[in-house]
């Protein structure tokens, strides 16, 4: 671009606004080490895609089916528990179930009345 000055006709270059920028140039010196490093970049992105897939996933436990069983007088977790359990299940298992799902901390909670669900095969 160029201007005068007054009377004179003097010709000057003015620099340009834009700055020149330089791109570096990148170049693959090990193909060893290129390779590696995508299949490190494929394996992270395959870990992070299967943990974004799996939050939404309910486990197993959730689908079981459960019985409402109204506690009569003189049952204990243990007798309802071997009342609605299969023959090869641990009664010791049942027990726990029936108080996670039933939120019972202590086994005394348990009153004549009060309806609890049992797991279909406590």
């Amino acid at each position: 671009m160029y201007y005068t000055t007054g009377l004179q006709t003097e010709l000057q270059k003015v620099p340009s606004l834009k700055r020149e920028t330089k791109r570096k140039k990148y170049r693959i010196t090990s193909k060893f080490r290129f390779t590696l490093f995508l299949g490190i970049l494929a394996l992270a992105a395959l870990l992070l895609l299967n943990g974004l897939l799996s939050i939404g996933t309910v486990s197993a436990e959730s689908y079981d089916t459960y019985q409402v069983v109204k506690v009569e007088s003189g049952d204990t977790l243990w007798t309802i528990a071997d009342r609605y359990a299969s023959k090869d299940t641990d009664l010791r298992r049942s027990v726990d179930r029936i108080m996670h799902v039933n939120g019972i901390e202590q086994a005394d909670d348990l009153r004549a009345g009060q309806e609890i669900l049992v797991p279909a095969e406590a």
